[in-house]
């Protein structure tokens, strides 16, 4: 079973909430009771966020090309 904190990254959406998820990351990384499930739950995590900061990057690419695209519209 993941920690409960593995879930929370997929529901944070701002900074603040990130920053909480990753101090429950580091308290749990530093005790020593299941340090082979906690060492899975972060890999788990860290495929997670990958995954949202290419999705993000994939979004501001499109963004960038409409955005484009209506400049060279506009200045016809």
């Amino acid at each position: 079973m993941s920690p409960v904190w593995v879930e929370r990254l997929n529901r944070a959406t701002e900074y603040r909430e990130l920053q909480q998820v990753f101090a429950e990351i580091l308290a749990d990384a530093r005790s020593v009771c299941n340090s082979e499930q906690v060492a899975a739950s972060i890999d788990e995590a860290i495929y997670r966020i990958q995954k949202e900061s290419l999705r993000d990057e994939q979004e501001l690419d499109l963004l960038r090309a409409d955005s484009e695209a209506s400049k060279t519209v506009i200045f016809q």
